[in-house]
């Protein structure tokens, strides 16, 4: 049986002309100077490698893998469930083979959502996107144009795809190009009785009489817990309570109202969504 190493890439030592990159500390600075860490036989097999679980992170030489032999994804980003929380949220991205078209594709969770984004969309003046397929298995890879240029993708637990440069003078990263998926056509996105608004900051709001179920949630921007009343109704104890009208208002397709469970009304105030859009555009 062969035996099983670690193989962790050495950094680069420092010197006048090549200095090392500042470590990660507290989100401010990028440590991009290191390989991929590895596990291998002996023979150099590789039994696992970070970038095989690449959590909401896509960096560069990273592969997201679709698999041939098995026609499933292999590679999946996973959104963190919120800001502070690295738990698995309700946005995922897998590369996906179809009818001879391979895209990255956005997905909501328990939900039949879903967002395309092309190989041209993700090519930009930053990044340079590659499709690469053999028998096995098929891949997105990407590079950065520059090599002074650290890009890195990051799934947020909102749903947008954003892509961060890093900025040596400031130093920070910036954002210069995202994705933002069309979030009031997610069946239940608001939860339960929840007002789901495009045009406003939030997008969910509760009807009048209701409010968030769980507020600590909703000022993590998750509000798939819904609303619920303020008071009970009042209805068979000689009370006043009426329907509530509510203009532009639509029920997004396969929303089902029972009687048992009550009602989910996910619905969205305008006359149309804005698609995906890019920074400084729209698609």
């Amino acid at each position: 049986m062969n035996s099983c190493v670690t193989n962790w890439p050495p950094k680069p030592k420092p010197s006048i002309n090549n200095p090392p990159k500042p470590a990660l500390t507290h989100g401010k600075y990028p440590d991009l100077t290191g390989a991929d860490p590895t596990i291998k036989f002996h023979n150099n097999i590789v039994l696992w490698q970070s970038f095989d679980d690449s959590t909401n992170t896509w960096l560069p030489g990273a592969k997201i893998v679709y698999d041939r032999l098995y026609n499933e994804s292999r590679t999946t980003l996973r959104s963190w469930k919120n800001n502070e929380n690295p738990e698995s949220g309700q946005f995922s991205a897998e590369l996906l083979e179809k009818m001879g078209t391979r895209d990255l594709v956005l997905y909501y969770r328990n939900s039949n959502y879903s967002e395309k984004l092309f190989l041209y969309d993700l090519n930009n003046q930053y990044i340079k996107v590659s499709y690469v397929y053999n028998n096995n298995e098929s891949y997105f890879i990407y590079s950065a144009v520059s090599p002074s240029t650290f890009p890195r993708f990051v799934l947020k637990a909102t749903g947008e795809f954003n892509l961060y440069v890093w900025d040596e003078d400031l130093p920070q990263w910036n954002l210069v190009w995202k994705a933002i998926p069309q979030l009031c056509e997610i069946l239940g996105f608001c939860g339960d009785f929840g007002i789901c608004n495009h045009q406003k900051v939030p997008l969910c709001d509760c009807p009048n009489g209701f409010k968030p179920m769980d507020p600590t949630d909703w000022d993590l921007y998750v509000y798939s817990g819904g609303c619920k009343r303020r008071n009970p109704l009042q209805c068979t104890k000689g009370g006043s309570d009426k329907f509530l009208t509510m203009p532009n208002m639509h029920f997004l397709l396969g929303m089902e109202i029972g009687a048992s469970a009550g009602p989910t009304l996910a619905m969205e105030i305008g006359a149309s969504a804005p698609g995906i859009e890019w920074l400084g555009q729209r698609r």
